[in-house]
């Protein structure tokens, strides 16, 4: 069967890639911000004086942290005690469920955030940033 022809829907962020870019140059910039941040003039435009060590910029225990998080990402979202919730009517008279489970998320959230603070010894900005 040839595809329908007719007008096509805008597509978002330019499409995948629009997306693959958006995937490659968030990092980036997040990692030039950093460079730049921590130099001494700190100017924007221009490239960092230096380049740090990776031990400067990553550590086994921000992979760690970051790692437990996103466990409690995905548990929080297998939360069996949630509110299941049906979509808007699609084209083929079906509806999508979609869990609904954000007060459970929010707190579950918060406690993880105050045991990661308590046992790294620190509130977590602190950790993260400093």
């Amino acid at each position: 069967m040839a595809p329908p022809q007719g007008p096509r829907a805008p597509l978002e962020f330019g499409g995948p890639l629009g997306a693959a870019a958006l995937l490659l140059l968030l990092p980036a910039t997040m990692f030039h911000l950093l460079l730049v941040a921590r130099s001494g003039p700190a100017r924007l435009l221009g490239p960092p004086p230096y380049l740090p060590g990776l031990e400067a910029l990553w550590s086994p225990q921000a992979l760690l942290l970051w790692l437990t998080w996103l466990g409690l990402q995905a548990a929080l979202y297998l939360l069996p005690a949630r509110k299941v919730a049906e979509g808007q009517e699609l084209k083929d008279k079906s509806r999508l469920c979609y869990p609904i489970n954000g007060a459970w998320g929010t707190g579950g959230r918060a406690a993880g955030e105050s045991l990661t603070g308590h046992v790294a010894g620190q509130w977590l900005p602190v950790t993260l940033c400093g």
